[in-house]
């Protein structure tokens, strides 16, 4: 069988991360895989090479002005991909998104040369990133209308093709349960509908001691340290809000944290310049590291529809790595969290309830720590590896 993945971001950012080893693991069962993605270097020309059984094919990453590299929309990256579909033939087309870079390519593959088509689902953008991304352009001090409105415009179409492709797809995978019932409501049929959680790349993150990692990150050995992975920081102000109050309760915590400067005013206080240590964007073998440089792990979720939708890849990572977590009862992550209350906190999404979560997650004894440890690596052994999320796809797309 003859597969097409197609991931609308940039290669090792946003939904590349689940798409990525779904795509490799149906090649070890026996799918002939090819994998679209956005390359983050090249802007005029495609790349095509073989990696784990797979050939990988990353398409230019030049786009319009005002918009993103992995928004989707780069016009040479869609036309090489209908150049693909028109030249081969693929008995499969899984879509991982509704953006023009899969929306447009998989439904010229269906209708013109015969594939069937199946749509991952794994965020919610008409109900949640888009309000969300809205929610931050009007919280900037500068407007910018002319890239606004090109993003708005943008945005009204990709709410159309989002619910478009799912109603299209024979068969629908979906991250949450709130996309699930929102798939439902579409008035997609119950049996063509899969709800398949993401897994953790179990050799990749494996619980490591702390001082081993700290030591090869520079970082002091002693300190209350909290891991934040992160690609952007959409939950800014709630996570700022909490910081706040464990800050003040205890003088020695540091945050260490990945991706974009913080924008929220309070990272530029004086106060807080020796409890942050930023470290940018990081090669994604680098993660690890952090993860296990860390007391507890964090992922702020304040109650939106975007968090309700979603269930982030870095909750597999942490329980892979055997850290405690620090997350919220919303959404999938609530659910997941509370279904296995030893391996982390699910507090209210409040901050002052997420600040009190994480001083008692750095104020466990060894004993509580270390079983928390093993809680959430053996969660993730058990429950949440790939391994298990591959074979649910394969079954799910061959029946």
């Amino acid at each position: 069988m003859r597969l097409l993945v197609l991931n609308h971001t940039l290669r090792e950012q946003g939904t590349y991360f689940r798409a990525w080893p779904l795509a490799r693991g149906l090649a070890r069962r026996g799918w002939e895989t090819s994998f679209v993605t956005v390359s983050p270097r090249r802007y005029y020309r495609a790349t095509v090479k073989e990696e784990d059984g797979v050939r990988v094919i990353e398409t230019p990453n030049w786009t319009w002005p005002g918009l993103e590299k992995d928004d989707g929309w780069g016009p040479l990256g869609i036309l090489e991909r209908l150049r693909l579909v028109l030249r081969e033939r693929f008995d499969w087309v899984y879509a991982f998104a509704h953006a023009p870079n899969c929306y447009t390519p998989a439904r010229w593959a269906v209708r013109w040369r015969g594939a069937r088509l199946a749509v991952d689902w794994c965020d919610d953008f008409g109900g949640g990133v888009f309000p969300r991304r809205e929610s931050l352009r009007r919280g900037l001090p500068r407007p910018m209308r002319w890239k606004w409105a090109i993003q708005r415009w943008a945005e009204r179409h990709e709410t159309k093709t989002e619910r478009a492709i799912v109603l299209r797809a024979e068969k629908v995978t979906v991250i949450s349960q709130t996309l699930f019932d929102k798939a439902i409501s579409y008035g997609v049929a119950p049996e063509r509908l899969r709800l398949i959680r993401s897994g953790a790349d179990l050799e990749m993150f494996k619980p490591r001691p702390r001082e081993e990692a700290r030591a090869a990150l520079g970082l002091p050995i002693d300190a209350p340290i909290l891991s934040y992975v992160a690609n952007y920081h959409p939950d800014e102000q709630f996570l700022w809000d909490a910081l706040e109050g464990v800050f003040a309760q205890d003088a020695r915590v540091k945050l260490l944290f990945t991706g974009p400067p913080f924008t929220d005013p309070r990272s530029r206080a004086p106060r807080y310049a020796n409890r942050l240590i930023a470290l940018g964007r990081v090669l994604w073998e680098r993660v690890p590291l952090i993860l296990a440089a860390g007391d507890a792990c964090l992922v702020p979720l304040p109650d939106t529809p975007h968090n309700r939708a979603r269930c982030p890849q870095k909750l597999m990572d942490c329980l892979a790595a055997g850290r405690p977590v620090v997350a919220c009862a919303v959404g999938e992550v609530g659910r997941i969290l509370q279904s296995h209350p030893h391996v982390g906190f699910a507090p209210p999404p409040a901050a002052e309830a997420y600040a009190d979560s994480v001083l008692q997650a750095l104020r466990l004894s060894p004993t509580d720590w270390q079983s928390r440890s093993h809680a959430a690596r053996e969660a993730a052994e058990r429950e949440f590896s790939w391994e298990r999320a591959v074979a649910e796809t394969d079954e799910f797309l061959r029946r």
